[in-house]
C-alpha cells in the first residue's frame, strides 16, 4: 500500500489540488485560501507528476508551503478586484 501511494502520489495530490479548487468555485471564492492551497497541491502534484520534484514528504510540504504563500501573494489583490468589480456591476445591473 505505501509503496502504490508514494508511486501514484503526483497523481493523487493533483486530484485533491483540482477537488479544493472546485470546492472553492463552488463557494464562490467565499475563502481565498482553499483556492491558494488547492493551485499549491495541483502545481506540486504536476511537478511530481513531470519528476521534476523527488518523492520526500518534507520536500513537498515545503513546496506547498511555499507555492501557497506565492500564490497568496501574487494573486490575493488582483482576485479581491475582480470580486469586488462584479459585486458592484451586480448592483448597478449592468
Amino acid at each position: 500500500m505505501r509503496v502504490w501511494l508514494l508511486e501514484h502520489l503526483g497523481i493523487i495530490l493533483m486530484f485533491l489540488g483540482i477537488a479544493l479548487l472546485a470546492v472553492e468555485m463552488l463557494t464562490a471564492f467565499a475563502t481565498y485560501i482553499l483556492f491558494f492551497l488547492g493551485l499549491a497541491i495541483l502545481i506540486t502534484g504536476l511537478a511530481m507528476f513531470l519528476g521534476l520534484l523527488a518523492t520526500n514528504w518534507l520536500l513537498i510540504l515545503v513546496s506547498i508551503l511555499i507555492l501557497t504563500g506565492l500564490s497568496a501573494a501574487l494573486l490575493l489583490k488582483p482576485l479581491q478586484d475582480m470580486k469586488t468589480h462584479v459585486d458592484e456591476d451586480l448592483e448597478t445591473g449592468d
